[in-house]
């Protein structure tokens, strides 16, 4: 009676047993498929995918030094007397400022110039040389000296330059002419071009001189 006892307790405890792996074994499953929908889930949103993600980043942040690197490039491209070039600096809606003072023989020039196609008019006229009081001298080379510049941040995050130089013209009717200039050029950054453009430039040319006589013409001053 008493081993029949414990052959009953044996197997009461071997079934037990089996009842309590099986369930272990059910958690089990169950848990390793929860962590593999976590995982899927993870590596379908990229976290643990191979997807490449390419990110562009522009540099908005106080940009003086930048933008005085772009303002140096800016006279390059008129000394070079590439209108194409220079145009490009500018944002489409850019607006140009000449102002004649003083001395200055280059009245012809004065106005405001906006968008691309009278920023474009006004280069083709002031690259091929600043002309006197109509008259032709063929200018043979531009070049800018003695530039001074200051930059600046803007409220609207524009960065300003201004600067003051000498245009410098060798012509064939009076040599070498001067014209003292000042400017304002106002940088903006466009999301479009990606890049910081001249949104608004100010000229002042403050005299025009001639330092050589040849063919017979005046100096002017």
């Amino acid at each position: 009676m008493f081993g029949h006892l414990l052959s009953e307790a044996s197997g009461m405890e071997s079934k037990a047993r089996r009842e309590r792996d099986a369930t272990l074994v059910g958690v089990g499953s169950a848990l390793t498929l929860i962590v593999l929908l976590v995982l899927q889930s993870l590596t379908g949103n990229g976290l643990f995918g191979t997807r490449v993600v390419t990110t562009a980043t522009t540099s908005t942040e106080q940009p003086d030094s930048f933008v005085s690197g772009l303002y140096a490039e800016h006279v390059l491209a008129l000394e070079s007397r590439n209108v194409s070039l220079a145009v490009g600096q500018y944002q489409g809606n850019a607006t140009v400022a000449w102002e004649s003072v003083g001395g200055c023989q280059c009245g012809s020039l004065d106005g405001s110039y906006t968008g691309t196609a009278n920023v474009t008019e006004l280069m083709k006229r002031l690259l091929p040389g600043i002309v006197p009081k109509g008259i032709g001298s063929n200018v043979r080379s531009l070049a800018v000296e003695n530039l001074t510049q200051s930059v600046g941040t803007e409220p609207g995050g524009m960065v300003v330059v201004n600067s003051s130089f000498v245009m410098v013209q060798q012509t064939v009717a009076f040599g070498r002419e001067n014209s003292k200039i000042t400017a304002q050029d106002y940088y903006a950054y466009s999301a479009n071009a990606r890049a910081w453009l001249i949104a608004r430039e100010d000229w002042a040319v403050l005299s025009f001189s001639a330092q050589q006589v040849i063919a017979g013409f005046s100096p002017r001053a």
